[in-house]
């Protein structure tokens, strides 16, 4: 699959270095010589410099034959425009990453009007992650949601905690079998456990809620959420807006530290009820001042990596029961990820697993079957895929038992979704045409379609 990326950005280079781990034809667009030479150095890519708008520069890039663009340059203008002049030029799928709130609330409009296949968000995207772990402890969090209940948890095992030393089966039953573990990363290895699996303290598991309410069946694993009342948000960016706009019909009393004088009139009008305090000072001075340790929630979330760091570090010095920071740095997420002090959220990890998403829905395009949500797991070895059964699949209508339905080495079916509900699994359940099976698998299969999970199969080109 041919791949343009226009903007070789944070996120721009994180996409990079995920694609280059797969068998991408992939061709680079930057403006800054310098950064396109040394990435078509490092990487076995193409690079042009230039702006991605140009139609000259994406001519050169290859557009008139590329699959997909997508564009991440730090402008909006600019990426829906290198959108919209690419699929003229010939190029099949496009994406576009947008920030500005009016552009955002206009998406279907400006996918239409641009040629616009899919349009990335990456502050509200962020916003939602916020919102979908207030409460959580901070050895876990959401990692994805496949429908109302199904949910995708992220968990680091504590020593003597109720995972350590008990099987899967063990985890699972207590759970009533309302919970499947996916995975298990243990020392930088990855595993896809049967039920014998013990598990160990420091371990990183992948766990799927796929029945009941997912609050309670990981309450019955030991994982409940702090009642939250009292928020500070460090920050009155995007994202706190949008998690604000999420929030403000609850009961919550919510008070937000921000450097912007003009921002925090906007803030004022926007949101009444919420008390906004100017740190024209120290952050961390006004905060003490305002008894920021009774807080049962703080959310940092500037624009800056290093502000949010100094914050959080301050939150957990203070005991301030639930911490969450924004962190885009790659070097920063890899430490806080192996760490259990806060639950970060990352905009630019959001908008690479979106831009993969869409990618991979596209290498099947031409098929019945496709690829419904999908997520990295296990520090990037593993994927969760939910793959749609469509009438092409060559094992329609054929049961899991003896000599029917086999699975490669490396994969495992989670759980069926048929009609919204999550079907049970034993060796008379067969796979519908509809049906939306979620598998987890070794990352480096690379699933593409329902067909690729079968033992034998060899999968298809990209």
């Amino acid at each position: 699959m041919k791949v343009i990326i226009v903007g070789l950005g944070r996120t721009g280079m994180m996409l990079l270095g995920s694609l280059a781990r797969e068998n991408y034809d992939i061709v680079v667009i930057d403006k800054d010589q310098d950064l396109v030479e040394f990435v078509t150095d490092k990487y076995n890519v193409d690079g042009v410099t230039g702006s991605g708008a140009s139609r000259e520069t994406l001519l050169a890039a290859g557009a008139s034959t590329a699959d997909a663009i997508i564009a991440l340059a730090q402008t909006d203008e600019v990426n829906m425009l290198a959108c919209m002049r690419a699929k003229h030029l010939g190029t099949r799928y496009a994406a576009a990453r947008v920030f500005q709130r009016d552009l955002i609330k206009e998406a279907e409009s400006v996918k239409y009007e641009y040629d616009i296949d899919d349009i990335i968000s990456p502050h509200l995207d962020a916003a939602e992650e916020f919102y979908e772990n207030m409460g959580l402890p901070a050895f876990v969090k959401v990692g994805g949601s496949f429908s109302d209940n199904i949910r995708m948890y992220n968990l680091n095992v504590i020593e003597n905690s109720l995972f350590d030393n008990r099987t899967v089966r063990d985890i699972q039953a207590r759970s009533k079998n309302q919970a499947r573990i996916a995975c298990v990363l243990r020392n930088n290895r990855f595993y896809i456990p049967d039920d014998s699996f013990v598990i160990n303290a420091d371990d990183n598991l992948t766990i799927l809620t796929v029945k009941g309410d997912h609050k309670e069946v990981m309450a019955s694993l030991g994982v409940g959420r702090r009642k939250t009342k009292k928020i500070a948000i460090v920050g009155g960016g995007a994202i706190s807006e949008f998690f604000l706009e999420k929030i403000e019909n609850g009961r919550y009393t919510i008070d937000i530290f921000e450097a912007d004088p003009d921002r925090c009139i906007y803030l004022m009008n926007k949101f009444p009820k919420t008390t906004i305090h100017y740190t024209d000072l120290e952050t961390i001075n006004v905060m003490d001042e305002k008894n920021v340790d009774a807080v049962d929630l703080l959310i940092s979330a500037s624009d800056k990596d290093e502000e949010n760091l100094v914050v959080s570090m301050y939150a957990w010095s203070s005991k301030v029961p639930s911490v969450m920071t924004h962190i885009d740095n790659p070097e920063h997420l890899r430490f806080l990820h192996k760490v259990n002090i806060d639950i970060t959220v990352s905009a630019a990890e959001s908008s690479v697993l979106k831009c993969m998403r869409f990618l991979r829905n596209h290498e099947s395009a031409d098929s019945a079957q496709k690829i419904g949500t999908f997520y990295f797991a296990a520090d990037g070895e593993a994927e969760i895929v939910e793959l749609i059964a469509g009438k092409d699949f060559s094992k329609l209508d054929v049961p899991f038992g003896k000599s029917g339905l086999h699975l490669k080495t490396g994969v495992a079916v989670l759980t069926i979704i048929r009609g919204g509900v999550s079907v049970d699994i034993d060796e008379d359940t067969s796979i519908t045409e509809g049906d939306r099976v979620v598998v987890a698998a070794k990352r480096k299969l690379h699933l593409r379609n329902l067909d690729e999970i079968l033992a034998g199969h060899r999968g298809s080109a990209m």
